[in-house]
């Protein structure tokens, strides 16, 4: 959560500093038609996008082109994570996922519906004095 507001606080910044620069000598044309690529782009993307500005809308050339980037970034940014997150619920719906277990430590994982007279039998199996040695670091 941090990182995002920090990432939020960097883009409001740099839209801020783009729009009271102002448009190059190079750029300082293209604004006073009403209708150019650089508006129509601009116009499709907040379209496309449903955010639809209304009050505050960027005046300069940089400051739309700007907008534009930072709107294709939101939107790979949602679709990256609505694929991550319907992967993690296909995962768990099969019953699969990952267990990271950490190096130098070992594990008995039961899996399934076991018996109580089963998980029984398995731990003084495991405890069982012939295999002291091998279960001192045994984590059940």
């Amino acid at each position: 959560a941090a990182r995002t507001c920090i990432a939020v606080l960097f883009i409001a910044m740099n839209m801020l500093m783009l729009e009271r620069m102002g448009d190059p000598e190079l750029m300082s044309g293209v604004v006073d038609s009403e209708w150019n690529l650089i508006s129509s782009a601009y116009y499709t993307f907040s379209t496309i996008s449903t955010v639809g500005f209304r009050g505050v809308t960027p005046n300069t050339v940089l400051g739309k082109i700007m907008t534009m980037v930072v709107v294709c970034g939101g939107i790979t940014f949602a679709i990256l994570a609505a694929r991550s997150f319907s992967g993690i619920v296909m995962l768990q719906s099969t019953g699969g996922g990952n267990l990271d277990i950490p190096t130098g430590h070992r594990h008995v994982i039961l899996a399934g519906t076991a018996s109580i007279e089963t998980v029984k039998e398995l731990i003084l199996e495991l405890l069982h004095p012939d295999h002291a040695l091998d279960a001192e670091d045994l984590h059940l």
